[in-house]
């Protein structure tokens, strides 16, 4: 599966419009400690493009808006690099952390095969892998998280990619709720995509809002089917049907 279309609706979220106070700054030269909203959003977009080593053009302009639409309930701020959108960073709307990055000009040198070598720096994908897996380590993926996925191939792969055709190495990590793994599929957790080419960061996603993962000891774990087994009676007993037929009772009729 070419992680690219994993992508597709979060990245589509980049180009549309932004509204609020916009923030310029120049390269990574020092700043005072950040006091407003977007100078946190800010300073929290810098730190990421640092830790991942991201070449980014150090004289680059910088812009800070806030999105003017919500995105699953919230409206994280955008953070560009260059006139030419070299870069972009989405900071949760509180300022603290990363929830997007999509390196633009990376992916503009992947569609055109601009300065592409064909080669990788990984051996195989155990080299790559531990790569990736210290990559989310400076990026601060939680240590809870677990490594759900990984994908690793090269440029012009036969049945992968589409009008991409760059190799990738990609990893998604997931946080389990109380430690299950099929309780919460498909999330939270995050996704971490580089250039198999150098290692340079190609994309990156994470979702830890709205989930309190408890310090205590989880209760004794259940197998999936015995949890099935007991959640079965509940949901026959409690679930709505999707259509209900004419000659059915009502609630009112039901009392």
């Amino acid at each position: 599966m070419r992680i690219t279309t994993m992508f597709a609706i979060l990245g589509a979220s980049i180009a549309i419009g932004t509204f609020g106070v916009t923030l310029w700054a120049r390269g990574f030269s020092q700043s005072p400690p950040p006091q407003t909203p977007e100078e946190k959003a800010l300073a929290t977009a810098k730190a990421f493009i640092e830790k991942a080593a991201v070449p980014v053009q150090p004289t680059a302009e910088v812009r800070v808006q806030r999105r003017s639409y919500e995105v699953l309930g919230e409206r994280p701020w955008v953070v560009t690099w260059g006139l030419g959108n070299q870069a972009t960073v989405e900071v949760h709307e509180t300022g603290g952390y990363v929830v997007m990055f999509t390196n633009n000009w990376r992916i503009m040198q992947q569609v055109k095969r601009l300065d592409r070598t064909g080669r990788s720096i990984f051996r195989n994908e155990d080299e790559a892998k531990a790569f990736v897996l210290r990559l989310a380590k400076a990026l601060d993926v939680p240590e809870k998280a677990r490594l759900d996925g990984f994908w690793f191939y090269g440029d012009d792969t036969p049945g992968r990619g589409d009008a991409n055709k760059a190799g990738t190495a990609c990893a998604s990590f997931r946080l389990d709720a109380h430690g299950y793994p099929f309780v919460t599929p498909g999330g939270p957790g995050a996704i971490i995509e580089v250039d198999p080419q150098d290692g340079v960061l190609v994309r990156y996603w994470a979702s830890y809002d709205h989930v309190v993962m408890p310090d205590a000891p989880a209760p004794p774990k259940l197998s999936k089917s015995e949890a099935e087994k007991l959640a079965t009676p509940l949901y026959l007993k409690h679930r709505r049907p999707l259509f209900r037929s004419a000659d059915a009772p009502t609630n009112a009729k039901l009392g």
